[in-house]
């Protein structure tokens, strides 16, 4: 997502797991710890203070994280919107993944769809029409990218055909180059066929 400039009604939305915690934002081997290193300058600590400032009002349930570790769940599918933090760039930050004790990290199908439905629901809120994401799903929520890939498009298509969907003008799915050598094009081609058959 480098690369990617935002026009005036466009935004990028980056998965964080259900508690918004500094350790999906310092993590660099996730997009979001990934895109806080490179174009915030790894400035962790205020990011961290702007999502506890977007998440003030928004209900939590104590959750079991781990053996002796309870925390404050916001679920799946909440988003936080988080304006400018970098000219330019708005941002949406989207829980997609759990992690509870004796399941561990991870992502489901249908934690995708709520968490594409709040994003538009956001991006409405906002009146923005263009979307930038990562394939949620696929990294830390353990999903194999081929599998990721065709639900995220199932949700975008099923969504768009919604009245929810309907200021949706462009959705860009990045794919990260590490990710895009071990997949065949003739399996994007498979997945987008049989979404548009």
């Amino acid at each position: 997502m480098k690369n990617y400039h935002s026009d005036s009604r466009g935004v990028i939305a980056l998965p964080a797991n259900e508690y918004f915690d500094d350790e999906c934002v310092s993590d660099t081997h996730s997009a979001l710890g990934a895109f806080v290193q490179r174009r915030l300058g790894g400035d962790v600590e205020d990011f961290v203070r702007r999502i506890r400032a977007g998440l003030r009002g928004i209900p939590a349930q104590r959750a079991v994280r781990a053996e002796h570790r309870i925390e404050e769940s916001y679920g799946i599918g909440t988003t936080i919107f988080l304006g400018d933090p970098d000219p330019g760039d708005r941002l949406i930050l989207v829980s997609a993944t759990t992690e509870r004790a004796g399941i561990g990290l991870r992502a489901e199908p249908h934690f995708l769809y709520a968490a594409l439905e709040g994003i538009i629901e956001k991006m409405n809120e906002h009146r923005l029409s263009s979307l930038t994401m990562p394939v949620l799903g696929s990294g830390h929520g353990g999903m194999p990218l081929t599998i990721a890939i065709l639900f995220n498009l199932l949700a975008l298509r099923s969504i768009v055909a919604e009245d929810l969907g309907r200021h949706l003008r462009e959705a860009c799915l990045v794919i990260f180059e590490g990710d895009a050598e071990n997949l065949p094009g003739s399996t994007i081609e498979q997945i987008v066929s049989r979404l548009t058959s």
